[in-house]
């Protein structure tokens, strides 16, 4: 590397922090620290003092600090999620799929979308002031997550050194306008996954593509024995002998939890044994109404020990989420030779479950009941060969040293 270029990346995400539950955070906070420790780069993160999403509220300090080595800096959020987002959200989806059939009202509709942009949050002009002021320290900028202001607005004047991470999937605002003119700005981009990528070639011209290879994120298989950190009531529970089938994650209706609770009750109602617990993990949303039963755990958020001990010890993990680019959790679970249930409407759990058979899939209440009754009397071998074949493609595709060649290539070229 010439001693005249930068040797720092800067890593621009709406949410950054050891306790911060999200898997764009996650996904930025573990980049982070690979980058600096696998790489050698020197990165500073550029984020808000928000932890959390729902509001947008300030919690952090701003400022400068250090988390794990990592250069931090935190900017107030100005404006925070609007009271009534919801029925914005609504009003003006209908008014955009009206004024879209129009190339009149295509003014009109920018506007609309920018609108819902600064109802939804994180807006912090002074993130975008001073990465302007500071871009030219950084080698490149990575930006996490198409759908935010920080990201939206912070990259435009700074395409040169851009590289977008857009997580991105089949969701209304993917469709806006100001987003197909992000991806049409980004010079190089590195989606998680083929389908991914596939969505959004399809928003792109084909004769000026991005330079892009879906990459994701690397996972250890090798991670430290941490069992002295997990609370007693959970290793109570695993002790039992209990069978659960484990959500880990972000607990809210987007999620698709209200729907798994409810399919999961449905077939407890039927199948009587074996008595297989549904225990939830995560941060969880006011919305969301766990019934106080005793086939239904509700843990609360887990640290990072406690949840590599529930993924080691469940009887299979499940994902019920519609909208996902990668989904850390089923690949973590993939590794660690546990059968996933996964819903079936997810193009990027369809492509898993293409080469991982350990991968079930289902779309509905009825699927989720045969599917979990196929995990339960599948046979040994059959399950282990599954298995086996799914961890063998999972390590391929997923390891850390072919990933970080992507993302090597990307900040050099």
């Amino acid at each position: 590397m010439s001693k005249s270029v930068s040797n720092t990346v800067a890593i621009v995400v709406q949410r950054y922090g050891k306790d911060v539950v999200g898997g764009a955070e996650a996904h930025a906070r573990i980049l982070a620290e690979k980058l600096k420790n696998s790489l050698g780069y020197s990165v500073e993160v550029f984020t808000t003092t928000a932890k959390d999403y729902m509001t947008w509220a300030n919690e952090y300090d701003p400022g400068t600090l250090e988390v794990d080595g990592i250069t931090v800096h935190r900017f107030p959020v100005n404006r925070q999620r609007a009271k009534l987002f919801a029925l914005y959200d609504r009003v003006i989806r209908r008014i955009l799929r009206f004024s879209r059939r129009f190339k009149w009202l295509d003014f009109f509709s920018t506007g609309l979308e920018w609108l819902w942009i600064y109802f939804q949050g994180p807006v912090c002009p002074a993130l975008v002031k001073t990465l302007h002021k500071k871009q030219g320290q950084y080698r490149k900028i990575i930006f996490f997550c198409y759908l935010y202001y920080p990201t939206l607005v912070a990259s435009k004047g700074v395409e040169a050194k851009a590289i977008l991470i857009p997580l991105a999937h089949d969701e209304p605002p993917f469709h806006f306008g100001i987003v197909r003119d992000l991806l049409r700005r980004m010079p190089r981009m590195i989606p998680n996954t083929e389908p991914e990528w596939d969505m959004i070639k399809r928003k792109l011209d084909p004769s000026s593509l991005p330079f892009s290879t879906p990459a994701g994120l690397g996972f250890d298989l090798a991670a430290p024995d941490m069992t002295n950190e997990v609370r007693p009531h959970i290793k109570d529970m695993v002790s039992r002998g209990d069978r659960f089938l484990l959500y880990l994650g972000r607990i809210s209706a987007g999620k698709g939890v209200h729907e798994l609770i409810s399919w999961y009750q449905d077939w407890r109602q039927v199948e009587k044994s074996p008595p297989i617990k549904l225990v939830l993990a995560g941060h969880k949303e006011s919305s969301v109404i766990i019934p106080n039963v005793s086939e239904i755990s509700y843990l609360g958020f887990v640290s990072d020990a406690e949840r590599d001990y529930l993924i080691q010890n469940c009887f299979a993990l499940v994902n019920p989420s519609v909208y996902e680019s990668l989904s850390m959790i089923v690949i973590e679970a993939i590794m660690a030779g546990k059968p996933v249930l996964a819903r079936r409407q997810c193009e990027v759990f369809r492509f898993y479950s293409h080469f991982a058979p350990s991968v079930g899939l289902f779309g509905d209440g009825r699927e989720f009941s045969e599917e979990l009754l196929r995990q339960l009397d599948i046979g040994h071998e059959e399950a282990q060969s599954a298995i086996a074949v799914s961890k063998s493609w999972a390590t391929a595709r997923f390891s850390w040293d072919s990933i970080l060649k992507i993302f090597k290539l990307q900040i050099e070229g």
